[in-house]
């Protein structure tokens, strides 16, 4: 099975509505895509698999950077049990917090490759490019990020 990541801007101020149209109980998927899709504005996007998403977010939090913890937190969550894999907002407080350390010339795609075999228990010799681009893709993205939007990363 596959997973795939993407990214969208939205409104702060569609989030209730967002969360309204999530709720599986209320709205069919095509409803919540329509919303989706006509409030938001999709960003660039991990050609990779969205799995690499799920090693670097363990990775980046063993490096002090915390992805997860947000205002919209709550809401992330029941986006991640209603409609997405995961889930995760990120607000103009992860941008000042942790855009600088995002910059992927902080990462070493050797290192992170060996994460990603520890993590994972493989023995691949070529994941320390992919999760370097996953971070160039993830920090291209928080740029986007102003007082009013939030990034919507999600694996699905």
């Amino acid at each position: 099975m596959s997973l795939f990541a993407e990214f969208r801007l939205l409104p702060v101020d569609r989030l209730d509505e967002l969360e309204r149209h999530a709720d599986v109980e209320a709205e069919g998927f095509a409803e919540f895509g329509a919303f989706v899709e006509s409030h938001s504005r999709r960003l660039s996007d991990y050609d990779g698999s969205g799995y690499v998403y799920s090693t670097l977010l363990e990775y980046l939090f063993e490096q002090q950077i915390d992805l997860e913890e947000s205002a919209f937190g709550e809401l992330a969550a029941r986006l991640s049990g209603w409609r997405y894999s995961l889930c995760l907002l990120l607000t103009e407080e992860h941008k000042r917090e942790y855009l600088e350390m995002l910059n992927p010339d902080n990462f070493d795609p050797v290192e992170l490759g060996c994460f990603y075999n520890d993590f994972n228990d493989t023995q691949s010799t070529d994941m320390g490019g992919p999760m370097l681009e996953a971070t160039r893709v993830l920090h291209r993205n928080l740029r986007e990020v102003g007082p009013e939007t939030v990034l919507m990363l999600t694996l699905e």
